[in-house]
């Protein structure tokens, strides 16, 4: 449908459709992951939500 109303020719795939920050970042995650440097959810949350 897209295509019928912009035209074949307008639509192009992007190759980094993230900025460069954002790619950096998961990059390092799964640097970390790989290293087993992860932590639960639970204490992700214990980290870094305040308990009111």
């Amino acid at each position: 449908m897209i295509k019928e109303k912009l035209g074949e020719d307008q639509i192009k795939p992007q190759t980094n459709v993230l900025p460069p920050h954002v790619l950096n970042s998961i990059e390092t995650s799964l640097k970390q992951y790989e290293n087993g440097q992860t932590i639960s959810f639970e204490e992700f949350k214990e980290r870094h939500f305040s308990k009111k």
